[in-house]
C-alpha cells in the first residue's frame, strides 16, 4: 500500500501515527519511518496491519518479498 493509503486506513478505523506508536510503545518517528518502508520491523508493521484489518503482504508488500527472497537463497 502507498504510504497516504495506509495513513488514511489508520484514520479511518480512528488511529493516528500518534496514537499507533503510544499503544506499541515506540516513538511517532519510527511508525513514519514504518509506513514509509524506510526501515523494517516486522513487529510493528503486523501491529499497523492490526489496527486497520489487513495483512502483512497486503500493506507491506516490499518488505514481505525482501524477506521471502532472502529466505528463500
Amino acid at each position: 500500500m502507498h504510504p497516504a493509503d495506509i495513513q488514511a486506513a489508520l484514520k479511518k478505523a480512528g488511529f493516528t501515527q500518534k496514537k499507533v506508536a503510544k499503544e506499541f510503545g515506540c516513538s511517532e518517528f519510527h511508525v513514519h519511518r514504518i509506513i514509509h518502508e524506510q526501515k523494517g520491523s516486522e513487529p510493528l508493521m503486523r501491529f499497523i496491519c492490526s489496527k486497520i484489518g489487513k495483512g502483512i503482504y497486503e500493506v507491506f508488500p516490499a518488505f514481505c518479498l525482501k524477506k521471502y527472497n532472502k529466505n528463500a537463497a
